[in-house]
Protein backbone atom coordinates (compact mmCIF):
# COMPACT_ATOMS: atom_id res chain seq x y z
CA UNK A 1 0.00 0.00 0.00
CA UNK A 2 1.73 3.30 -0.95
CA UNK A 3 0.82 6.28 1.31
CA UNK A 4 1.40 9.86 0.15
CA UNK A 5 2.98 11.03 3.12
CA UNK A 6 3.91 14.47 1.41
CA UNK A 7 0.16 16.49 2.52
CA UNK A 8 0.98 15.61 6.19
CA UNK A 9 4.45 16.75 5.93
CA UNK A 10 3.37 20.27 3.89
CA UNK A 11 0.47 20.36 6.19
CA UNK A 12 3.45 19.93 9.87
CA UNK A 13 5.99 22.38 7.99
CA UNK A 14 3.06 24.80 7.73
CA UNK A 15 1.64 24.93 11.48
CA UNK A 16 5.81 25.57 12.38
CA UNK A 17 5.89 28.02 10.06
CA UNK A 18 2.85 29.31 11.44
CA UNK A 19 4.17 29.25 14.97
CA UNK A 20 7.94 30.31 13.74
CA UNK A 21 5.54 34.23 12.46
CA UNK A 22 3.27 34.31 15.10
CA UNK A 23 5.61 35.11 17.68
CA UNK A 24 7.76 37.20 14.68
CA UNK A 25 4.83 39.23 13.91
CA UNK A 26 3.10 39.60 17.40
CA UNK A 27 6.56 41.36 18.45
CA UNK A 28 6.16 43.90 15.75
CA UNK A 29 3.44 45.22 16.85
CA UNK A 30 2.59 48.98 19.28
CA UNK A 31 1.27 48.21 22.35
CA UNK A 32 -0.34 51.08 22.29
CA UNK A 33 -3.21 51.34 19.54
CA UNK A 34 -3.10 55.26 18.11
CA UNK A 35 -6.55 56.54 16.72
CA UNK A 36 -7.60 55.85 13.57
CA UNK A 37 -7.45 58.59 10.38
CA UNK A 38 -11.27 57.95 9.49
CA UNK A 39 -11.09 59.40 6.48
CA UNK A 40 -8.55 57.05 4.75
CA UNK A 41 -7.92 54.34 2.98
CA UNK A 42 -5.76 52.03 3.09
CA UNK A 43 -5.80 49.10 -0.91
CA UNK A 44 -3.82 46.29 -0.03
CA UNK A 45 -2.92 44.35 -3.47
CA UNK A 46 0.25 42.49 -3.42
CA UNK A 47 0.47 40.06 -6.01
CA UNK A 48 1.65 39.88 -9.47
CA UNK A 49 1.83 42.42 -12.57
CA UNK A 50 -1.04 39.90 -14.53
CA UNK A 51 -3.33 40.67 -11.41
CA UNK A 52 -2.90 43.87 -11.09
CA UNK A 53 -3.46 44.71 -14.38
CA UNK A 54 -7.15 43.02 -14.18
CA UNK A 55 -7.49 45.09 -10.99
CA UNK A 56 -5.86 48.77 -11.77
CA UNK A 57 -8.58 50.39 -13.57
CA UNK A 58 -10.80 49.88 -10.70
CA UNK A 59 -8.47 52.39 -8.38
CA UNK A 60 -10.03 55.36 -10.30
CA UNK A 61 -13.57 53.74 -9.81
CA UNK A 62 -12.59 54.10 -5.86
CA UNK A 63 -11.23 57.44 -6.39
CA UNK A 64 -14.36 59.14 -8.01
CA UNK A 65 -16.72 57.05 -6.04
CA UNK A 66 -19.12 59.20 -3.83
CA UNK A 67 -18.01 56.75 -0.62
CA UNK A 68 -14.43 57.34 -1.24
CA UNK A 69 -13.57 60.67 -3.41
CA UNK A 70 -12.99 62.77 -0.07
CA UNK A 71 -10.63 59.91 1.03
CA UNK A 72 -7.21 60.09 1.08
CA UNK A 73 -6.02 56.94 -0.46
CA UNK A 74 -2.68 55.17 0.22
CA UNK A 75 -1.87 51.97 -1.99
CA UNK A 76 0.37 49.21 -0.57
CA UNK A 77 1.89 47.06 -3.35
CA UNK A 78 4.59 44.55 -4.69
CA UNK A 79 6.83 46.99 -6.01
CA UNK A 80 7.25 44.54 -8.94
CA UNK A 81 4.98 46.81 -10.34
CA UNK A 82 5.52 49.97 -9.16
CA UNK A 83 6.50 51.26 -12.42
CA UNK A 84 3.25 50.60 -13.96
CA UNK A 85 0.92 52.14 -11.41
CA UNK A 86 3.01 55.36 -10.97
CA UNK A 87 2.82 56.21 -14.39
CA UNK A 88 -0.56 54.89 -15.09
CA UNK A 89 -2.37 55.98 -12.17
CA UNK A 90 -0.61 58.46 -10.19
CA UNK A 91 -3.75 60.61 -9.93
CA UNK A 92 -5.78 58.37 -8.17
CA UNK A 93 -3.43 57.67 -5.29
CA UNK A 94 -2.01 60.04 -2.20
CA UNK A 95 0.69 57.51 -0.91
CA UNK A 96 2.12 54.69 -2.18
CA UNK A 97 3.96 51.89 0.40
CA UNK A 98 5.84 49.10 -1.32
CA UNK A 99 6.79 45.73 -0.25
CA UNK A 100 9.17 43.03 -1.57
CA UNK A 101 7.38 39.91 -1.57
CA UNK A 102 10.52 38.00 -1.65
CA UNK A 103 12.17 39.60 1.67
CA UNK A 104 9.01 39.72 3.69
CA UNK A 105 8.68 36.06 3.28
CA UNK A 106 12.19 35.17 3.73
CA UNK A 107 13.85 37.99 5.43
CA UNK A 108 12.80 37.75 8.84
CA UNK A 109 14.10 41.23 9.73
CA UNK A 110 12.79 42.88 6.70
CA UNK A 111 9.34 41.25 7.48
CA UNK A 112 9.60 42.20 10.93
CA UNK A 113 10.76 46.09 10.16
CA UNK A 114 7.81 46.43 7.57
CA UNK A 115 4.69 45.39 9.67
CA UNK A 116 6.22 46.92 12.37
CA UNK A 117 5.96 50.53 10.34
CA UNK A 118 2.88 49.50 8.84
CA UNK A 119 1.38 48.81 12.47
CA UNK A 120 2.33 52.56 13.06
CA UNK A 121 0.08 53.95 10.16
CA UNK A 122 -3.45 54.64 10.74
CA UNK A 123 -6.68 54.28 8.30
CA UNK A 124 -10.52 54.56 8.37
CA UNK A 125 -10.79 51.37 6.01
CA UNK A 126 -8.20 48.97 4.86
CA UNK A 127 -9.34 46.81 2.01
CA UNK A 128 -7.72 43.62 0.87
CA UNK A 129 -8.19 43.52 -3.13
CA UNK A 130 -6.16 39.70 -3.27
CA UNK A 131 -8.90 37.08 -3.75
CA UNK A 132 -6.56 34.37 -3.02
CA UNK A 133 -5.59 35.35 0.71
CA UNK A 134 -2.45 34.33 1.47
CA UNK A 135 -2.10 33.57 5.13
CA UNK A 136 1.92 34.68 5.29
CA UNK A 137 1.22 37.55 3.01
CA UNK A 138 -1.75 39.59 2.23
CA UNK A 139 -3.38 38.30 6.00
CA UNK A 140 -0.42 38.93 7.83
CA UNK A 141 -0.38 42.87 6.74
CA UNK A 142 -4.39 43.01 7.30
CA UNK A 143 -3.65 41.69 11.27
CA UNK A 144 -0.95 44.45 11.29
CA UNK A 145 -2.85 47.68 10.54
CA UNK A 146 -4.69 49.84 12.54
CA UNK A 147 -7.99 50.36 10.90
CA UNK A 148 -11.58 50.67 11.98
CA UNK A 149 -12.82 48.60 9.15
CA UNK A 150 -10.85 45.84 7.60
CA UNK A 151 -12.46 44.18 4.49
CA UNK A 152 -11.66 41.31 2.09
CA UNK A 153 -12.54 38.02 0.18
CA UNK A 154 -14.23 34.92 1.74
CA UNK A 155 -11.55 33.51 -0.05
CA UNK A 156 -10.84 30.10 -1.34
CA UNK A 157 -7.80 27.52 -0.62
CA UNK A 158 -5.41 28.40 -3.47
CA UNK A 159 -2.85 29.78 -1.02
CA UNK A 160 -3.85 28.29 2.38
CA UNK A 161 -4.83 25.52 4.70
CA UNK A 162 -8.13 25.76 5.89
CA UNK A 163 -7.46 25.85 9.65
CA UNK A 164 -4.94 29.00 8.17
CA UNK A 165 -8.21 30.28 6.85
CA UNK A 166 -10.45 30.21 9.68
CA UNK A 167 -7.69 32.18 11.43
CA UNK A 168 -7.04 35.09 9.42
CA UNK A 169 -10.56 35.29 8.94
CA UNK A 170 -10.86 36.55 12.20
CA UNK A 171 -8.18 39.39 11.06
CA UNK A 172 -11.33 41.39 9.37
CA UNK A 173 -14.41 42.96 9.85
CA UNK A 174 -16.73 41.90 6.69
CA UNK A 175 -15.83 39.14 3.79
CA UNK A 176 -17.23 39.63 0.93
CA UNK A 177 -18.31 35.74 -0.76
CA UNK A 178 -17.84 36.00 -4.78
CA UNK A 179 -16.91 32.51 -5.70
CA UNK A 180 -19.39 32.04 -8.00
CA UNK A 181 -17.86 34.95 -10.12
CA UNK A 182 -15.06 32.97 -12.21
CA UNK A 183 -13.17 35.49 -14.68
CA UNK A 184 -10.50 38.01 -12.33
CA UNK A 185 -11.56 41.21 -13.83
CA UNK A 186 -15.56 40.40 -13.19
CA UNK A 187 -14.48 39.21 -9.56
CA UNK A 188 -12.39 42.76 -8.60
CA UNK A 189 -15.70 44.34 -10.76
CA UNK A 190 -17.99 42.55 -8.28
CA UNK A 191 -16.32 42.54 -4.82
CA UNK A 192 -16.02 46.58 -5.68
CA UNK A 193 -19.53 47.10 -6.33
CA UNK A 194 -20.63 45.35 -2.88
CA UNK A 195 -17.92 47.69 -1.24
CA UNK A 196 -19.51 50.85 -3.27
CA UNK A 197 -22.52 49.63 -3.27
CA UNK A 198 -22.88 51.01 -6.87
CA UNK A 199 -22.85 49.71 -10.60
CA UNK A 200 -19.76 49.93 -12.63
CA UNK A 201 -19.49 49.32 -16.30
CA UNK A 202 -16.08 48.15 -17.23
CA UNK A 203 -16.14 45.15 -19.18
CA UNK A 204 -12.03 44.62 -19.27
CA UNK A 205 -8.76 45.83 -18.41
CA UNK A 206 -7.50 49.22 -20.27
CA UNK A 207 -3.89 50.82 -20.38
CA UNK A 208 -4.42 54.74 -21.84
CA UNK A 209 -0.90 54.16 -23.75
CA UNK A 210 -1.26 57.88 -24.18
CA UNK A 211 -0.30 58.34 -20.61
CA UNK A 212 3.19 57.13 -21.50
CA UNK A 213 3.29 57.44 -25.47
CA UNK A 214 6.94 59.25 -26.55
CA UNK A 215 6.43 58.78 -29.96
CA UNK A 216 8.80 56.26 -30.75
CA UNK A 217 8.91 54.64 -34.36
CA UNK A 218 7.75 51.31 -34.35
CA UNK A 219 7.08 49.10 -36.95
CA UNK A 220 3.61 47.83 -37.11
CA UNK A 221 4.04 44.42 -38.82
CA UNK A 222 6.35 43.51 -35.60
CA UNK A 223 4.94 40.48 -33.65
CA UNK A 224 6.13 40.73 -30.06
CA UNK A 225 7.39 37.02 -28.26
CA UNK A 226 7.27 36.72 -24.70
CA UNK A 227 8.79 32.93 -24.45
CA UNK A 228 9.34 33.07 -20.53
CA UNK A 229 7.13 32.49 -17.64
CA UNK A 230 7.75 32.08 -14.07
CA UNK A 231 6.32 28.38 -13.64
CA UNK A 232 8.08 25.68 -15.77
CA UNK A 233 4.37 24.22 -16.55
CA UNK A 234 3.17 27.65 -18.28
CA UNK A 235 6.55 27.62 -20.40
CA UNK A 236 5.92 26.36 -24.43
CA UNK A 237 8.66 24.90 -25.67
CA UNK A 238 11.53 27.17 -27.52
CA UNK A 239 11.92 25.15 -30.59
CA UNK A 240 8.20 25.07 -30.57
CA UNK A 241 8.67 28.95 -30.78
CA UNK A 242 11.33 28.37 -33.47
CA UNK A 243 8.88 26.41 -35.92
CA UNK A 244 6.39 29.35 -35.35
CA UNK A 245 8.50 32.07 -35.81
CA UNK A 246 9.66 30.42 -39.35
CA UNK A 247 6.34 30.47 -40.47
CA UNK A 248 5.72 33.98 -39.71
CA UNK A 249 9.05 35.20 -41.28
CA UNK A 250 9.10 33.24 -44.27
CA UNK A 251 5.11 33.65 -44.88
CA UNK A 252 4.35 37.55 -44.05
CA UNK A 253 8.38 38.75 -43.44
CA UNK A 254 7.55 40.05 -40.00
CA UNK A 255 9.86 41.36 -37.62
CA UNK A 256 10.19 39.43 -34.62
CA UNK A 257 10.81 40.98 -30.83
CA UNK A 258 11.68 38.82 -28.54
CA UNK A 259 11.05 41.02 -24.92
CA UNK A 260 11.01 39.84 -21.23
CA UNK A 261 12.59 40.57 -18.21
CA UNK A 262 16.06 39.68 -17.26
CA UNK A 263 15.38 35.84 -16.33
CA UNK A 264 14.24 35.23 -19.44
CA UNK A 265 17.50 36.21 -21.60
CA UNK A 266 18.31 32.16 -21.13
CA UNK A 267 15.25 31.34 -22.79
CA UNK A 268 15.96 33.69 -25.77
CA UNK A 269 19.72 32.63 -26.07
CA UNK A 270 18.39 29.14 -26.53
CA UNK A 271 15.45 30.69 -28.84
CA UNK A 272 18.48 32.41 -31.10
CA UNK A 273 20.97 29.29 -31.25
CA UNK A 274 17.96 27.75 -33.01
CA UNK A 275 16.49 29.82 -35.54
CA UNK A 276 17.90 29.49 -39.14
CA UNK A 277 20.78 32.19 -39.24
CA UNK A 278 19.06 33.35 -42.45
CA UNK A 279 16.27 34.63 -40.14
CA UNK A 280 17.80 36.63 -37.59
CA UNK A 281 17.84 39.67 -39.14
CA UNK A 282 14.04 39.65 -38.73
CA UNK A 283 14.69 38.98 -34.88
CA UNK A 284 14.87 41.80 -32.23
CA UNK A 285 16.08 40.06 -28.90
CA UNK A 286 15.15 42.99 -26.44
CA UNK A 287 14.81 40.25 -23.68
CA UNK A 288 15.90 42.30 -20.37
CA UNK A 289 16.77 45.63 -21.94
CA UNK A 290 13.43 47.25 -21.52
CA UNK A 291 11.44 48.51 -18.70
CA UNK A 292 7.91 47.98 -17.54
CA UNK A 293 6.67 50.91 -19.57
CA UNK A 294 8.26 50.59 -22.40
CA UNK A 295 7.35 46.76 -23.12
CA UNK A 296 3.91 48.46 -22.46
CA UNK A 297 4.42 50.81 -25.71
CA UNK A 298 6.01 48.81 -27.49
CA UNK A 299 3.62 46.38 -27.40
CA UNK A 300 0.86 48.46 -28.00
CA UNK A 301 2.17 49.56 -31.47
CA UNK A 302 2.69 46.21 -32.59
CA UNK A 303 0.66 43.77 -34.82
CA UNK A 304 0.02 40.95 -32.34
CA UNK A 305 1.28 39.43 -29.45
CA UNK A 306 2.30 35.59 -28.84
CA UNK A 307 3.06 34.48 -25.17
CA UNK A 308 3.14 31.80 -22.66
CA UNK A 309 0.51 32.32 -19.83
CA UNK A 310 1.77 35.52 -18.21
CA UNK A 311 1.26 39.10 -16.66
CA UNK A 312 2.12 39.77 -20.12
CA UNK A 313 -0.50 38.74 -22.25
CA UNK A 314 -2.76 40.55 -20.01
CA UNK A 315 -0.50 44.04 -20.79
CA UNK A 316 -0.80 43.16 -24.32
CA UNK A 317 -4.56 42.53 -23.90
CA UNK A 318 -5.01 45.69 -21.77
CA UNK A 319 -3.21 47.53 -24.94
CA UNK A 320 -5.96 46.27 -27.18
CA UNK A 321 -3.10 44.56 -29.08
CA UNK A 322 -4.56 41.01 -30.36
CA UNK A 323 -2.86 38.07 -28.16
CA UNK A 324 -2.66 35.11 -28.75
CA UNK A 325 -2.04 33.03 -25.33
CA UNK A 326 -0.50 29.45 -24.59
CA UNK A 327 -1.97 27.46 -21.80
CA UNK A 328 -1.99 24.48 -19.92
CA UNK A 329 -5.23 24.60 -18.69
CA UNK A 330 -4.76 25.71 -14.61
CA UNK A 331 -6.59 28.03 -13.32
CA UNK A 332 -9.04 27.61 -16.02
CA UNK A 333 -11.78 30.50 -16.32
CA UNK A 334 -10.17 32.89 -13.76
CA UNK A 335 -7.47 34.69 -15.75
CA UNK A 336 -8.28 32.79 -19.50
CA UNK A 337 -10.15 32.65 -21.48
CA UNK A 338 -11.49 36.16 -21.52
CA UNK A 339 -15.59 36.70 -21.71
CA UNK A 340 -17.23 35.76 -24.88
CA UNK A 341 -18.69 39.33 -25.20
CA UNK A 342 -15.13 41.05 -24.67
CA UNK A 343 -14.09 43.66 -26.70
CA UNK A 344 -10.03 42.74 -26.98
CA UNK A 345 -9.27 39.65 -28.62
CA UNK A 346 -7.34 37.23 -26.63
CA UNK A 347 -6.81 33.70 -28.23
CA UNK A 348 -6.23 31.15 -25.84
CA UNK A 349 -4.77 28.09 -27.11
CA UNK A 350 -5.26 25.18 -24.49
CA UNK A 351 -3.97 20.78 -24.89
CA UNK A 352 -5.95 19.28 -27.27
CA UNK A 353 -8.36 17.80 -24.33
CA UNK A 354 -9.67 21.58 -23.83
CA UNK A 355 -10.34 22.68 -27.27
CA UNK A 356 -13.73 22.48 -26.94
CA UNK A 357 -14.02 24.22 -23.82
CA UNK A 358 -16.59 26.87 -25.18
CA UNK A 359 -19.47 24.08 -24.70
CA UNK A 360 -17.27 22.25 -21.27
CA UNK A 361 -16.77 25.43 -19.67
CA UNK A 362 -18.15 25.12 -16.41
CA UNK A 363 -16.75 21.50 -16.39
CA UNK A 364 -13.09 22.26 -17.18
CA UNK A 365 -13.88 25.08 -14.35
CA UNK A 366 -14.49 22.80 -11.67
CA UNK A 367 -11.75 20.34 -12.81
CA UNK A 368 -8.79 22.95 -13.28
CA UNK A 369 -9.71 25.33 -10.97
CA UNK A 370 -6.55 25.39 -9.23
CA UNK A 371 -4.13 23.16 -11.36
CA UNK A 372 -3.63 21.55 -14.15
CA UNK A 373 -1.57 18.49 -15.24
CA UNK A 374 -1.86 18.65 -18.79
CA UNK A 375 1.43 19.38 -20.84
CA UNK A 376 1.54 22.47 -22.61
CA UNK A 377 3.98 20.78 -25.52
CA UNK A 378 1.15 18.54 -26.22
CA UNK A 379 0.13 22.05 -28.67
CA UNK A 380 1.36 21.69 -31.64
CA UNK A 381 3.11 24.25 -33.20
CA UNK A 382 0.58 23.55 -36.36
CA UNK A 383 -2.60 24.57 -34.06
CA UNK A 384 -0.87 28.00 -33.30
CA UNK A 385 0.35 28.74 -36.64
CA UNK A 386 -3.27 28.20 -38.03
CA UNK A 387 -4.56 31.16 -35.71
CA UNK A 388 -1.77 33.23 -36.39
CA UNK A 389 -2.62 32.70 -40.24
CA UNK A 390 -6.01 33.14 -39.33
CA UNK A 391 -5.27 36.98 -37.93
CA UNK A 392 -2.15 37.84 -40.33
CA UNK A 393 -3.70 36.56 -43.85
CA UNK A 394 -6.53 38.90 -42.36
CA UNK A 395 -4.23 41.85 -42.07
CA UNK A 396 -1.50 41.50 -44.04
CA UNK A 397 -0.61 44.42 -46.28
Amino acid sequence: MNIDIRRPLLFIFSCSKYLFYFFSDFFSKSSTTSQTHSQSLLIIKLDEIGDYILFRDFIKIIRESKKFNDYKISLLGNEVWKEITEAFDKNFVDDWIWVDKKKFLNNLFYRRSFLKKVNEMNFGIAVNFHISRNFYLDDAVINAVNANNKIGHKTNLTNMFNWQRRISDGYYTNLVDIEEVVFEFEKNKNFLESLLSEKINLAVPYLDVEVIDRNNVIKKNNVVLFIGSRRAYYRWAIENFVRIVEHIIKKYNSNILLIGSVADIKYANKFKSLIKASLLSNILDLTGKTSLIETIEIVSKTQLTISNDSGMAHISAATGTPTIVLLNGSRFGRFFPYPENSSVKVIPIYPPKLDNYKINFSEFVREYKYKSKLDINSISPERVTKEIDNFLGENST
